[in-house]
């Protein structure tokens, strides 16, 4: 009998990337619109990206909700996520300790596992489903 086929890391972060935009942009929308968090564009949820204040490089904030909210492509594509603007609204909703805390997560080393992968795919698909998406 054949093992199962192991899903690779990469795989494993892209179904995640997937599942955690798809939940934020649900999360965040109101009668299936979203309100982009820099310039106040109203798009469809399917039509809008879930934006990053700190790059998804960092695996410390890549899937922290304090970090991620839905914006307009124009805004976090081609005007590298107008990050000045973004701050002064994290800042509007947080306080202005917000950027700092996001500072210090960025620079924790962390690693997960597989199965961590796993299960927050698990948690945010779960989510999406009770949000009705």
């Amino acid at each position: 009998m054949k093992k199962p086929k192991k899903i690779s890391t990469k795989s494993l972060i892209s179904r995640l990337d997937f599942w955690y935009s798809k939940y934020i942009r649900l999360k965040n929308s109101v009668n299936g619109y979203c309100i982009c968090i820099t310039c106040g564009k109203k798009e469809l949820v399917k039509d809008i990206d879930c934006g990053h204040y700190v790059s998804r490089i960092y695996k410390g904030t890549r899937w922290y909700e304090k970090n991620t909210f839905p914006q307009c492509k124009s805004c976090n594509r081609f005007h590298e996520g107008m990050k000045d603007v973004f701050a002064l609204k994290l800042q509007e909703k947080f306080g202005k300790g917000i950027l700092q805390e996001l500072q210090n997560l960025k620079n924790q080393i962390v690693k997960f596992t597989p199965q961590d992968l796993q299960d927050k795919i698990t948690y945010y698909q779960s989510e999406v489903k009770k949000l009705g998406g």
